[in-house]
């Protein structure tokens, strides 16, 4: 955990690359902001006042000082311009008391996009992003270790757009929630060891598309009064909810699930699907889905009430479900091991799903599941992951003990990954290995090669393979 700590002028210089002294903000604020003014200490409540415009620039640090929170009002903009490899950090120097978030109160269109959030900390009120009527975009941002009520609360009428996100260790109420009217989007982005419901959705139509859930301790999605969710191309494995079911309950709520991979899940005491009628009832279609592995307490692995209108068909359920077109057969995945559910090539869901669906991208029947192997070239990766190597930003950042450095892989590859001061040197090799496709985590603690404690600032790490090479700041806070 990261105490509070005096900044050295030697640190701060080496955070803003330009700057000698911190910035002190509080009180309203518009313009921009950049890396030069690093670090932003806010030390009151900030405002973005109407008809204002905000913006914060890439690798730009902002340290709450206090447990502040950040408005932007009404007709007010708010754009944060982070980029993959400079980010900007919203961090909590009390990372036990934490801030406040960022709240959008009937403000104009937004974009929030390659930021860190950490640390918020609140009760049921208060969100790491919270929006009544406004228009945000939410994309290529991290959230991790924060604890509030809703991590995103999304509200009224707003539209909302969230997509390549990352979720981690966070302990909310709930992560993305969405209440009554227009529309909620929720693309490519990983779901990973957070508590609390997921995806609470509300609104007109929710799209919840080609998203990774997976080691969560909650519900995945609760759909209420929702006229139409789409929930399709997910993969979700992993999750576990004791209290109730692990990953659909449905009240009210019209869902059309097709084409994911949902398995070893576990809900000992419930469904894996609760589906309910309260008022009008509603249709529920599911085609194309694996759904394999999972633990659940029930009779079934779906629960309807009566007055539920229930469309099971081309689906592969481990025991089976009525209709000829389902199956109870082992799809055969890659490597479950490493999160890898691509389809070998002697899996039986392979041109199994339904004949008058589109065809798969080639031109065979669809494939049930989430991912379709190519019968022209072979398997495919996920298509929600990356073609090339992928190096994430470490977590916690900054950090004081330990920090764990994520990347990913589409095929086997020899990666190295070596961290550098500011002046080029290497100072440490963490690793130099062979690793097979999927997800890895190296654990840091900020020792240099020899074993010695490396002292307060900001260093590289730099991740390379034989045809890849990429680097990220991270910063060590002792």
């Amino acid at each position: 955990m990261i105490g509070r700590i005096v900044l050295s002028t030697v640190l701060i210089f080496a955070l803003s690359s330009s700057s000698l002294y911190a910035t002190d903000v509080s009180g309203d604020v518009w313009g921009e902001w950049n890396a030069t003014g690093n670090p932003y200490n806010v030390v009151g409540d900030l405002r973005v006042p109407p008809g204002s415009t905000l913006v914060i620039g890439p690798g730009c640090y902002i340290e709450f000082q206090g447990y502040y929170q950040f408005l932007i009002d009404t007709s007010a903009v708010l754009q944060v311009l982070g980029t993959d490899l400079d980010s900007v950090y919203f961090t909590a120097v009390d990372t036990t008391t934490g801030w406040r978030g960022l709240f959008f109160n009937s403000a104009d269109s937004s974009l929030i996009s390659y930021g860190n959030f950490e640390y918020v900390k609140g009760n049921m009120t208060v969100s790491v992003i919270k929006n009544e009527h406004s228009h945000l975009t939410i994309t290529g941002n991290s959230f991790v270790y924060n604890e509030v009520g809703d991590l995103i609360n999304c509200g009224n009428d707003g539209p909302a757009i969230i997509s390549d996100n990352l979720f981690a260790y966070n302990e909310c109420e709930t992560i993305i929630f969405k209440n009554f009217f227009n529309s909620l989007a929720i693309i490519n982005n990983i779901f990973e060891y957070n508590y609390g419901v997921l995806i609470y959705t509300a609104a007109d139509t929710s799209e919840i598309i080609g998203n990774i859930f997976r080691g969560n301790y909650g519900l995945v999605i609760f759909g209420r009064w929702a006229d139409d969710i789409k929930f399709q191309r997910n993969l979700v494995y992993n999750n576990s909810f004791y209290e109730g079911p692990s990953v659909f309950v449905a009240m009210d709520a019209k869902y059309t699930i097709v084409h994911n991979t949902i398995c070893n899940n576990i809900s000992p005491n419930h469904p894996v699907g609760y589906f309910e009628e309260e008022h009008n009832g509603q249709p529920v279609l599911m085609v194309n889905n694996i759904f394999w592995g999972n633990t659940y307490g029930s009779n079934s692995i779906f629960y309807f009430d009566f007055g539920f209108y229930v469309n099971i068909c081309y689906c592969d359920i481990q025991g089976g479900w009525p209709g000829y077109t389902n199956m109870n057969s082992d799809p055969f995945f890659a490597d479950t091991s490493i999160g890898d559910f691509n389809l070998l090539a002697n899996s039986p869901c392979i041109d199994a799903g339904a004949p008058n669906f589109p065809l798969d991208p080639d031109s065979t029947r669809a494939d049930m599941g989430a991912f379709y192997f190519d019968q022209l070239t072979g398997i495919i990766q996920p298509p929600m992951l990356p073609q090339d190597i992928t190096l994430y930003q470490n977590y916690p950042n900054p950090f004081n003990a330990n920090t764990i450095i994520r990347f990913e892989l589409p095929g086997e590859s020899r990666v190295s990954i070596d961290i550098y001061d500011l002046l080029g040197r290497r100072v440490s090799s963490i690793t130099d290995a062979y690793y097979r496709p999927g997800m890895h985590e190296i654990l840091w603690d900020g020792l240099s090669q020899s074993g010695k404690q490396l002292p307060t600032g900001i260093y590289l790490y730099k991740l390379k393979s034989d045809t890849f090479e990429q680097t990220r700041k991270m910063m060590l806070l002792k």
